[in-house]
């Protein structure tokens, strides 16, 4: 399978995810570059609450066109590109629907660049005109977002919810003999040894990050929001959890059986986990696709448009 037909399956808003040759994800920016920097790290998401890192998203609905990294950095744009961006996103990317009667509008602008009544109506004029050219003719638009392949197994990386007993070996042998030697606790989840290496100064994060790197640890995961609180699901496993408890207890737990297989069914029908992932090697990093808010071939969120001017890197 090529890259651009790798794409085309995961895109359309779908949720990407580990494959035979890393993990796919995405990645949205205020910035357009053609690969990832560590002396630009802290220059997106900033905060970096799961460590410090290049961060990217299995689920399109966080990291994706018109997800929720995507909103955040809308606000880093003003004037007609953020206009520009705004009509794509309530025309659910169709690049199409959102420009209408694109000609009209052209020619009404055109107008009024030539017969303005002041240089700054006209610079205003004009800026519009070059935003409604760039939404015409297929050129970013506002944040831009990466189809990525991660270069790595998710098992090597630190799982942020885990704890030690559950990591891989690679990640177990580092804690324990490496700078934490004598301080890990097989209870500590992969967030309390990243906290134990930074000995919780924020600032200490890039540090910690380059610890794992060295170490070979590709990087952090953690379960996404969507993921991490689902209150039905939640609910379903605790009465699953109550029916297996009454069943150890009972001298004929038969009957209640089918109870149990109708709630172990209940919550194998939710959408499996997803993952947020902090890559702290970016040479694990390869961008698959650049897009900023193209157009759809079919409509949705996170499709990649047949006009994509960047295409897909083999």
């Amino acid at each position: 399978m090529g890259a651009r037909e790798a794409i085309t399956k995961l895109l359309m808003g779908k949720v990407g995810g580990p494959w035979e040759g890393g993990i796919r994800a995405y990645h949205s920016s205020p910035h357009d570059f053609d690969r990832f920097d560590w002396s630009k790290l802290r220059t997106g998401e900033g905060a970096n609450t799961y460590g410090a890192g290049f961060y990217a998203a299995e689920n399109p609905a966080v990291s994706g066109q018109g997800g929720q990294y995507w909103d955040q950095f809308l606000n880093r744009f003003s004037g007609p590109e953020r206009d520009i961006a705004e009509r794509l996103r309530a025309a659910n990317f169709d690049r199409k629907a959102a420009a209408g009667n694109i000609d009209e509008e052209r020619a009404w602008l055109e107008y009024n660049v030539k017969h303005a009544n002041s240089p700054e109506a006209a610079a205003k004029h004009a800026k519009m005109l070059d935003a409604l050219r760039a939404l015409e003719g297929g050129a970013p638009v506002g944040p831009r977002t990466y189809e990525v392949n991660i270069n790595a197994r998710p098992e090597l990386m630190l799982d942020w919810d885990k704890p030690l007993t559950q990591q891989s070996q690679l990640v177990q042998d580092y804690l324990t003999k490496g700078p934490l030697r004598g301080e890990s606790l097989p209870t500590d989840t992969g967030q309390r040894s990243y906290q134990r290496l930074t000995g919780h100064d924020p600032e200490m994060k890039t540090y910690a990050s380059e610890e794992l790197r060295a170490a070979g640890i590709p990087g952090i995961r953690y379960l996404d929001q969507g993921s991490r609180i689902n209150p039905e699901k939640r609910a379903l496993e605790m009465q699953l959890q109550t029916v297996k408890s009454l069943q150890a207890q009972s001298s004929t737990p038969g009957y209640l059986a089918d109870r149990a297989t109708r709630l172990q069914g209940q919550i194998e029908a939710f959408p499996p986990p997803s993952y947020n992932y902090v890559v702290t090697d970016p040479s694990k990093l390869d961008i698959l696709a650049k897009y900023g808010v193209v157009g759809t071939a079919g409509g949705g969120m996170g499709a990649l448009a047949a006009q994509d001017q960047y295409g897909a890197q083999p």
